[in-house]
């Protein structure tokens, strides 16, 4: 039988396909797979792969190691999770507005959906299955949701952009994972978070803290007894100037093992060697017995194959104050052996961008974002340094564009010097990753917030101070002395045409995409008191540098580039070294144009620049 499609909402075999699924038409970009979630049924031999550039779900049968079938979704898809019973998949969809389904395991067909609010993210089923928990990533809050009608049962706010959701072994309660920092920059502890929620009660019961310069949090996942709760994020040395990399200097990768009951960190584990990093952990799994624990890498494209006693006696240790344990005097968090010490093994993919993974008994199953691709490694054979991955491809992958190498460079850190991090390190969604850097473009000592890409190619100069002439200096710039490595041109062209295609996601201060009664009266006094005069033109910026009042230290007579304010929703905390957590809080410290602003105009002056 062919692919099945839907047509007029019923599913039927499609004969075979004159082009192949992913050829564009004339002056359109190929359609790329973008395996995005995985979730396995390991009882029934299957597993599910959201397809997020194909707007489809691959059904993948385990014995054979091929794909099945397909099933294609209203929107692209952003998550998955598999009832208790193993007989519902829930799909979330949608970047802006999405939605939930609920598909039945034997067909594909839809059995209900609703809508899941803004940017959906990880569903999880609470309560025995009666119960579904949906992250909305940017309206920084996780939604409850009755499995049987649909029915919204509450939200709860947590920090900022929660991502991933784990329910505890009980299913009464939900670790969140959220995946930048939400403080002011300029605070003593700054990083993102695992928090969690009651579920019956819909209330959050505890914030915990990951350690200083957390950001970029990927992977969450719970051992299967339920005592551990797995995180991996970066660890930022944001506290040190940009001068090096060598041991982690800069950016660090790690791996955060929580007490799942105590609700405490046990320990942080780095998960780099001394001389070789591996950058942008994502995916993590616990094999069915508990015995080991599988990372991807997405930035060296490897999986770490870690044994997860020792792991785990080693962050015991390191919590005892022992003058006589270097590792635990000096800090687990720092310690570059205990991967080593841990048995870890480091395995190379045979695709490019490993992320998501899942486990099924003891077969992890990786995606590979890049290849299209599923690797299945087979963690049950006693040498595993001898695993051979056997792939499974999950549709037609087309050949990379200019712009599709751009995106894989971005996050390449076969680019840096010992592969300690790549451009998403510090700019996490090609975004930024909250925290204050001190690159000595301009200076020392005088840190400043990571900037957005989107639309950095077009509003000239880059860098806080215009340092760089455009954002084609920074790019090869930003190769040579963060990344420490020579810039190849072809490499460098590539992140330009993939900076240039990013375009903003549409708020979700926007109503059915449309500027709120609030938000227009802020754009009336965004215009009343002068910000117009900077912030001008389809960009929001007049591409001219000003002095600022509110800049201080050895900035404090310098010109500042007026920045885009598009996509500023996003691109928290505000002013150029973060000191202030919220937009109306950063409209307060701009006193010369809004000091005579009542509350409720700060307040609407605030929902107008968000909704740009």
């Amino acid at each position: 039988m062919g692919a099945m499609l839907r047509v007029g909402g019923c599913w039927a075999a499609a004969a075979v396909l004159p082009l192949m699924a992913w050829a564009a038409k004339a002056g359109e970009r190929p359609v790329y797979l973008n395996p995005s979630a995985v979730v396995a049924d390991a009882a029934g031999g299957r597993a599910y792969v959201a397809l997020s550039g194909a707007g489809e779900i691959a059904v993948v049968n385990l014995k054979e190691n091929r794909k099945v079938a397909s099933w294609k979704t209203d929107l692209p898809p952003q998550g998955l999770a598999l009832s208790p019973d193993r007989t519902v998949l829930a799909v979330v969809m949608g970047e802006g507005e999405g939605r939930l389904a609920l598909l039945g395991v034997g067909d594909g067909r839809v059995r209900r959906q609703w809508a899941a609010g803004f940017s959906p993210a990880a569903p999880a089923f609470m309560l025995g299955g009666k119960m579904l928990a949906v992250a909305s990533r940017h309206a920084h809050r996780v939604g409850f949701y009755a499995a049987g009608s649909g029915a919204r049962l509450g939200a709860v706010a947590c920090g900022r952009e929660p991502v991933a959701l784990v329910p505890s072994a009980d299913g009464r309660r939900i670790f969140v994972g959220t995946y930048l920092p939400g403080q002011p920059a300029t605070a003593e502890h700054v990083a993102c978070t695992v928090e969690v929620i009651d579920a019956a009660r819909r209330r959050r019961i505890r914030v915990i803290d990951l350690p200083n310069g957390s950001s970029g949090l990927h992977g969450l996942a719970a051992s299967p007894d339920g005592k551990w709760i797995l995180a991996t994020h970066i660890l930022g040395h944001y506290q040190v100037p940009t001068n090096q990399l060598e041991r982690g200097w800069m950016n660090a990768n790690a791996l955060t093992v929580i007490d799942a009951e105590q609700m405490e960190v046990l320990g942080t584990a780095l998960l780099d060697d001394t001389t070789l990093g591996a950058a942008n952990p994502w995916g993590v799994a616990v094999t069915a017995d508990g015995g080991t624990l599988v990372v991807a890498h997405a930035g060296t494209h490897e999986a770490s194959i870690i044994p997860f006693a020792p792991l785990l006696d080693m962050l015991r240790a390191g919590r005892q104050k022992s003058s006589t344990e270097a590792g635990a005097a000096y800090g687990v968090e720092r310690d570059l052996t205990v991967m080593q010490r841990a048995g870890r093994i480091r395995l190379r993919m045979p695709g490019e961008g490993p992320r998501q993974v899942a486990m099924a008994g003891r077969r992890a199953l990786v995606l590979e974002y890049f290849s299209g691709r599923m690797v299945v490694l087979d963690l049950a054979q006693k040498e595993l340094a001898r695993i051979q991955p056997q792939t499974v491809a999950l549709g037609e992958e087309p050949p990379m564009d200019t712009v599709r190498k751009g995106e894989l460079r971005f996050s390449d850190a076969r680019l840096c010097f010992q592969a300690w991090q790549s451009c998403i390190s510090c700019h996490p969604a090609v975004r930024a990753d909250g925290l204050n850097w001190d690159l000595l473009n301009d200076g020392i000592g005088n840190p400043k917030q990571t900037k957005s890409m989107v639309f950095s190619h077009a509003t000239p100069p880059a860098m806080g101070h215009g340092i760089r002439a455009s954002a084609e200096v920074a790019v090869r710039a930003g190769i040579r002395f963060i990344q420490f490595a020579e810039v190849v041109e072809e490499q460098a062209t590539a992140i330009d045409a993939y900076l240039k295609s990013l375009r903003p996601l549409p708020s979700p201060y926007l109503v059915k995409g449309e500027l709120s009664a609030r938000a227009r009266e802020g754009r009336e006094i965004f215009n009343r008191i002068g910000c117009a005069d900077c912030h001008t033109g389809p960009y929001f910026t007049d591409l001219q540098s000003y002095k600022i009042r509110h800049a201080a230290g050895q900035d404090a007579e310098r010109e500042f580039d007026t920045p885009t304010l598009i996509e500023a929703w996003r691109t928290g905390p505000y002013l150029y070294d973060g000191r202030a957590a919220t937009m109306e809080e950063a409209l307060r410290i701009k006193s010369k144009w809004t000091q005579g602003l009542g509350d409720e105009e700060l307040r609407a002056l605030a929902e107008y620049v968000l909704s740009l």
